[in-house]
Order: structure tokens, then sequence, then C-alpha cells
């Protein structure tokens, strides 16, 4: 019982991330098949298929949390709660990434045949692999044991998830800055940050003119802080499928690279590109516009600059 209302009160505080966190939250619909078998809080062996929903939020690149609440498509005296914590591996930009999964299962019984009792909580352990479909939607696949400190039969699930991740509040749109703004950072002795965005023409990795301006300012700090390294973080929009926007917004970074080094004077070897293809947008693909907003690639210099005079 006390999972159960751990798992509601949890509900109610990850719903509450995305108004006192900048983290991303997202939400799911499940399918799972468990496999429970003979246990002493119940008679025989159970077999559970299952349709619910979940609630998450990604605390950070390594770490998630979510709970989720499901009802039985083949029974009705079963119901179960659950609360999961998963540990992410590999990186964020891996088009198939893999996780570890450990929490805990609330079994709310309905049926005296079955059991006297009402509650049972089960201990969760699994592993899965999760991989974009879309902008903003994940697919997800893993298998979970189960066990209880005084009964291990073997117990398994096989869920599926499919998430929608809704946008953080905190996003790449702090990058973009006007070429006057940035250029008035490089006066002074004092903290500077330059920032880049630029953005491109749909389905293509050319990079117009207007964006020199703040390429100059870019190379110009480079030349002066001959220690510091660029990255360079190329994305799409959402048309077309995701392993085509990884290549495209991979060659859109490396068109900006080879500009700073061929037009600018930059050493290709202190600038590296990765790729996010569709992941991250700043705004929505429904529109036109978004997907403009979403074309880009951006890059961002921090260093302390010595007065000149």
């Amino acid at each position: 019982m006390k999972l159960f209302n751990s798992v509601l009160l949890s509900f109610f505080l990850i719903g509450l991330a995305p108004i006192v966190t900048a983290n991303q939250w997202y939400i799911g619909a499940t399918q799972a098949i468990y496999d429970l078998g003979e246990d002493s809080e119940w008679n025989g062996n159970i077999e559970v298929g299952q349709l619910g929903f979940q609630l998450g939020n990604n605390l950070n690149d390594r770490f998630s949390i979510e709970a989720g609440y499901g009802v039985n498509f083949n029974r009705e005296d079963i119901r179960m709660a659950s609360l999961s914590g998963l540990f992410w591996l590999g990186d964020s930009t891996d088009k198939y990434r893999t996780y570890v999964l450990l929490g805990g299962n609330s079994y709310s019984f309905n049926n005296k045949d079955l059991t006297n009792k009402e509650q049972s909580t089960q201990f969760v352990v699994g592993g899965g692999f999760a991989t974009d479909l879309l902008s903003g939607l994940e697919l997800r696949a893993d298998l979970r044991a189960m066990s209880k400190e005084d009964d291990n039969n073997g117990d398994f699930g096989i869920q599926l998830s499919l998430n929608h991740r809704f946008q953080s509040s905190m996003n790449d749109s702090a990058y973009v800055t006007k070429s006057a703004e940035i250029r008035k950072k490089l006066t002074g002795s004092k903290p500077v940050a330059i920032s880049l965005n630029v953005q491109f023409e749909f389905n293509s990795s050319e990079v117009l003119a207007l964006y020199s301006d703040q390429l100059e300012v870019i190379a110009k700090g480079m030349r002066q802080q001959d220690d510091i390294q660029l990255v360079l973080k190329g994305y799409s929009d959402s048309i077309g499928t995701v392993d085509y926007n990884y290549a495209l917004s991979k060659a859109r970074a490396e068109a900006v690279r080879l500009m700073l080094a061929d037009d600018f004077g930059v050493a290709l070897e202190r600038i590296s590109v990765v790729s996010y293809g569709e992941k991250d947008p700043v705004a929505s693909n429904m529109y036109n516009k978004g997907r403009a907003l979403n074309r880009r690639v951006i890059g961002e210099l921090n260093f302390l600059e010595m007065d000149n005079k």
C-alpha cells in the first residue's frame, strides 16, 4: 500500500517538474506482458497483459525517474502501479541508447479466489534500449525481472512504451545572439561568451553569406585565444528519416567548420562537429517557421579576454 501511495505522490511531483525545474519531462503509453509465478501471496500462476501510461522526468543526461499505472486487457482483477529510476548508458546522441532500470511494482487485487490480500509489492530490475522515431517521440523496449524478499519465482515482464518528450524551458535558443551584440562583448578585459547560430534552407547544408559576420567574430575570438577548441552542433527539422537527418545535420556542421577554416583561417583541428539530427528542437516542427529555426548549427566560445590597452 505504501508503494502504491508513493506512486500516486510521484505522479503529482513529477507533474510539477516542468514548473519547478528546467529538466525535460515526458508522458507515454505502455503495453506490457507480465508472468508472475506461484507465490505465497496469491494462488497459482498469473499472466497479465497490461495497457497503461507513464509520466517521467529526465533529471539529467544520465538519470530519469518515472511513475506508471496500468490496467489489464485480459483480466479485471489486477491493477498495477510502478515507480522506476532509469540509468542511461552511452551517449545521448546515439541512435540506440541502452539503460538499466531499478524500481518497484505495486499490485492491487480484486479477486478473493486469487488472494485474500488487497496489495502486494515487488522489487524490479531490468534493462532495455530506446530510439527516436520522430522529433520528440521515443520508442522504448525493456525486459524486467521481479521478486520479493521472501520469494523468487522467476517473475518477469516485457514492456514497450511510446513516449512524447516535452520541450525543456532551457533550450538552444540561448545560443541565438546578434553579431552586433557579440562584437560588443569583445571589448574590455572581462569574461567573454561568443555564441553562434547559423540557420539553413530546407534540405540544404549551404552556409548563407549573411552569417559571415557571426563567423568572423568566432574566428577573431579563436585567433586571440589560441588554446580554445570549438564544438559545432548540427540539427535538422523533422522532415525525412532519422538517419537522413543525422547525416544532414552533420553535413551542416561540417560546412560551417570548413568555412571557418577556409575563409577565416581557423585550424581544422581546433573545431569538432557533433550531429544531433531532429533532437532538441527549439520550436515546433508542425509549422514552416518552427522548422526553419530548427535547421541550425550552434556553437559557443567562453574565455577571459585580456585588455589590449
